[in-house]
């Protein structure tokens, strides 16, 4: 929970995760769980929590896919 309310006061601080099915896409890792990694976006109100995934998934293949993020 810690994670996800600096994320919401701090939304910029996440490295871009160069999608192309979500091009503002950003990530962040979880502390003490460095292999677990929050997908998400933000606009000026809100955070937009995309997927937690770990990092050694095919994470390249999971977030390009648009049908993933269509529904």
């Amino acid at each position: 929970m810690q994670t996800f309310a600096f994320l919401a006061d701090q939304p910029g601080v996440g490295a871009p995760a160069g999608s192309l099915a979500v091009p503002d896409l950003r990530r962040w890792r979880i502390k003490g769980y460095e292999k677990i990694l929050i997908f998400y976006h933000y606009d000026d109100h809100n955070l937009y929590l995309i997927r937690i995934l770990h990092g050694a998934r095919d994470l390249d293949s999971l977030l390009d896919d648009e049908h993933e993020f269509s529904e």
